[in-house]
């Protein structure tokens, strides 16, 4: 964990204001009529705030006012059911069904459902309002309104902050994705594993260039908006140098590993890394970029020596390859570290600004949330959708931890048994796992603390500020390391219901046997119904390999048009990444239920290996363009489209795969030596696309 990045992050942040909201609605409460209304209005704030996070501009409104009015309703039916066990019953189990289908609408469905739990909870919680279930609304609902108030006004303040922000957190990753990149041209390394790793990681960075092309590729008008997004269309770019450098590892470190020039190579990728972490740092600060040596001119002390080696090989029949491929390797390297001198310098005062795809291009790469109800009704006619079973796990769950708190022995708060199954429950057996391990220790040690806090003060005024405290890291470490958020959120939700019933005594073993309870619900519920990894990697493997096809359609042409090149990039690597993180949550499963992982690691690495290819292939042509104008290049190149097209569908279909593809002009001689190194790079690409499909049908049925 980097301390630097967390403190600076937009994550921070977002978790500090929506912690400051919360407290400045409790404060208006508390001046209008003192604590009991404080926390009444607290209560509708902090329940929106479940919902506030980052989003792009102008999509705060849409994000906040559906949450509002779901939260709103939901307090409505519990402040009328309140008193009455069967009637708060029927709500347990209609929110905890209602909840998980949120997620229908996708990534932002996930906290609008969590925040009708947080309505739940906090309409058990709250005490009985004197002046009835109608005052307890609309003091929630204007505790709500005014969080929406000043979160759409935090949102404005903050909106270029943000961006710079989120583009700042894609950089790193991109700097950390480099350091492993850089990792696979060293020795005494296990490269198999390390490529494995590599890929997995991966997953994660693509989220962060999503996120920030979801921030930084919208409202562009001026000119701090255009300068951010030539910095992140040229990460996109270097991106792409980066995967091409993973050509014909195995040779070059059979042949070179022991001369030390693939090392600097790595170091010089490193530098690179370093720089990358540098403009990240400037962009989040707010600083002015430090000028520093341009990285290819730091490179080209290798130069020479790799030359040098590169001659005396390229004459031999035995290493004439490894030549050939060495000097591919460091004009690799080079372009990357060319394309990262050129994003540093994009943030330079007066930088000129590159020419952006038009905005239709753009809206490509950008996601709409849309709450529409045929996407509910979907999921709700087909009994096998994974999201209707995670609902229906839900209701199960939270349906048997409300029975069961109202028979226990003790004055427990069953909404802290609701709570801990809401927190504890995902979607997968594996990410419940985890979050019942972390929920348990957090509440224990959340516990302790506020048990001792209690012990020292208790005016709710010397309170309050701990809680904003609390709030504000639970809402920073959710997505960064949730044990910390766990802790945050517990000390939080305890102080929060002291507040809310100050009167009751707080006993350390009865939270955290509630804690206990509800977390046992959540896992022994996640078996019924149950989402396996194993079963969705059918789905997943199918969509890899048709982005891979649709990638090798657009890049096996001579000039591919370079928005429709990008997007394909782009889906090729989300699919990928996709299937990786699938594979990564399926050996947390049970053994019975897993399948084995090397039939599918192998069809990674090489779906991986051939995007490499073709990343390679675009840099082969685009440096060699003039020499292959006047030659045979584009009837090669389409015959290899044709054929590697042809060997994945082959093997979607469970079909035997056609043998890797033949030159188009078989019998003739290269007529450039341009001409010469694409054809063994089409030939490259054509073994892979076959060694992918092989891997295919080894896969487990």
């Amino acid at each position: 964990m980097n301390l630097q990045r967390i403190l600076f992050g937009h994550k921070l942040y977002n978790g500090v204001g929506c912690a400051l909201g919360v407290f400045a609605v409790a404060m208006i409460g508390y001046a209008v009529q003192g604590i009991g209304l404080a926390m009444a209005m607290s209560a509708g704030a902090l329940t929106l705030s479940a919902n506030d996070l980052p989003c792009p501009p102008g999509g705060k409104l849409r994000q906040l006012l559906p949450a509002l009015l779901g939260t709103a309703l939901v307090t409505a039916l519990a402040a009328f059911g309140y008193g009455h066990p069967w009637g708060m019953g029927a709500l347990v189990m209609a929110v905890g069904f209602v909840a998980p289908m949120m997620t229908a609408f996708g990534r932002p469905g996930l906290p609008l459902g969590f925040s009708l739990v947080f309505a739940l909870v906090f309409g058990m919680a709250l005490p009985a309002d004197a002046h009835g279930p109608v005052s307890r609304l609309l003091h929630f609902a204007g505790g709500g309104c005014l969080y929406l108030l000043y979160a759409l006004l935090l949102n404005r303040v903050l909106r270029a902050r943000t961006k710079s922000q989120v583009l700042a957190d894609a950089l790193h990753g991109f700097a950390d994705f480099l350091r492993d990149k850089a990792m696979l041209l060293r020795e005494h390394v296990d490269h198999e594993a390390w490529l494995q790793t590599l890929i997995r990681q991966q997953a994660g960075l693509a989220e962060r260039l999503q996120s920030a092309n979801e921030f930084v590729f919208r409202k562009m008008g001026s000119r701090e908006g255009q300068q951010l997004a030539n910095v992140l269309l040229a990460m996109h770019d270097a991106y792409e140098y980066a995967l091409a450098l993973h050509t014909d590892q195995e040779l070059l470190h059979r042949r070179y590993g022991a001369s030390g020039l693939l090392g600097e190579l790595a170091d010089g990728i490193t530098r690179g890394a370093v720089r990358m972490d540098e403009v990240a740092g400037a962009i989040m600060r707010g600083d002015d970029l430090p000028q520093g040596t341009p990285l290819v001119a730091l490179l080209e002390p290798v130069e020479h020596a790799v030359l040098a080696a590169a001659a005396a090989d390229v004459d031999s029949p035995e290493h004439s390859r490894a030549a050939v491929v060495l000097r591919g390797l460091y004009a690799k390297t080079a372009h990357l570290l060319g394309e990262l001198d050129a994003l540093a310098a994009a943030l330079a005062p007066g930088a000129s600004a590159r020419a952006l795809p038009r905005g239709i291009e753009l809206r490509e790469w950008v996601t709409r949330v849309r709450y529409r109800p045929g996407a509910l009704l979907a999921h709700l006619r087909n009994p096998d959708s994974p999201i209707l079973r995670f609902a229906l796990r839900s209701t199960l769950a939270l349906t048997l931890g409300y029975v069961l708190v109202l028979w226990l022995p003790y004055a427990s708060h069953g909404h802290w048994v609701l709570l801990t199954i809401a927190v504890v429950m995902r979607s997968s057996y594996s990410q419940t796992r985890q979050r019942r391990t972390e929920r348990i220790v957090g509440t224990a040690i959340g516990c302790v603390l506020v048990g001792a806090l209690l012990r020292v003060i208790d005016a709710p005024l010397a309170i309050l500020p701990v809680l904003v405290l609390a709030m504000a890291v639970a809402h920073a470490f959710v997505t960064i390391d949730y044990r910390y958020a766990a802790t945050a959120a517990s000390v939080a939700g305890l102080l929060q219901l002291h507040l809310l019933a100050p009167g009751l005594r707080f006993v350390i073993s009865e939270r955290i046997a509630d804690t206990l309870i509800g977390a046992l619900i959540a896992w022994a519920c996640s078996f019924v119904l149950a989402n396996w990894e194993s079963e969705s990697l059918p789905r997943l493997t199918r969509r890899a390999l048709e982005a891979v096809r649709d990638f090798a359609a657009i890049a096996l042409q001579k000039t591919p048009p370079t928005a429709a090149y990008r997007l394909a990039r782009k889906r090729m690597l989300d699919a990928q990444g996709d299937l990786s993180a699938a594979l990564g949550r399926m050996a947390d499963e049970p053994e019975s239920r897993r399948h084995p992982l090397e039939p599918f690691e192998s069809l990674l690495a090489h779906n991986y290996a051939l995007a490499a290819q073709l990343a390679s292939l675009r840099f082969l042509v685009l440096r060699n363009a003039e020499a292959l104008q006047a030659s045979s290049a584009e009837q090669e190149i389409t015959a290899t489209r044709d054929a590697v097209t042809g060997q994945i569908e082959a093997a979607m279909a469970g079909l035997v795969a056609p043998p890797p593809p033949q030159s188009a002009t078989p019998g003739a001689s290269p007529e450039t030596d341009a001409l010469r190194l694409l054809q063994r790079r089409l030939a490259l690409i054509g073994e892979q696309a076959y060694a992918l499909a092989e891997a295919k049908g080894r896969l487990p049925a």
